[in-house]
């Protein structure tokens, strides 16, 4: 792969993320400080649930660019970027590549992480979950486990919004990092 492969790859990614800040979904959802569930009970049973402030379609139009980000395919996600970075930085600016690489260390240690004690089951596999399942509607049978029980749902959901935002948080810290090795390198160049 050439220099100029990876900076088009590097660039792509990064412009991915300052796309997806722009998206009503961040600025609605994503930037709030808490954000809250409710609950439709009759007879003693749960009926419906939803989170205030969610908006699906906006949501679901945030997802499709940060699949970008995620999916290890993507020419542009973390995956692919690091041993690029780890090649032509890693060497020359160590400091540089140790700050790029914790923000993407962190954030595998968040996603493979366990929410729930009682049933274990990893960030990851929420995150995928509901990406693949709920909004690219995919067959994934923990989803359809969990959309039987309204309240667990909810709960799994909310989580999901939380784990969004924590991928989002470290995908933004990724793309300081590279936006500032591009800037060095084409100084050098």
């Amino acid at each position: 792969m050439s220099r100029f492969q990876s900076r088009e790859q590097h660039n792509l990614g990064r412009t991915a993320v300052e796309e997806l800040e722009n998206y009503p979904a961040f600025k609605n959802l994503l930037r709030e400080d808490s954000f809250e569930g409710k609950v439709r009970v009759e007879d003693g049973k749960v009926v419906a649930t939803a989170i205030q402030s969610l908006d699906e379609d906006q949501l679901r139009s945030f997802l499709l660019t940060t699949r970008m980000i995620y999916e290890q395919a993507e020419k542009c996600s973390i995956l692919q970027i690091a041993p690029i970075v780890e090649k032509y930085v890693g060497p020359r600016n160590p400091l540089s590549w140790n700050g790029f690489n914790a923000h993407r260390l962190g954030l595998n240690h968040f996603m493979d992480g366990y929410y729930l004690q009682s049933e274990p089951i990893s960030n990851r596999e929420v995150f995928e979950a509901f990406i693949y399942g709920h909004y690219s509607h995919r067959s994934q049978p923990r989803y359809e486990q969990w959309k039987k029980d309204e309240e667990k749902f909810l709960e799994l959901k909310l989580h999901f919004v939380v784990i969004l935002s924590s991928f989002f948080y470290h995908a933004r810290q990724i793309r300081t990092f590279v936006r500032e090795l591009l800037q060095v390198n084409e100084t050098r160049e």
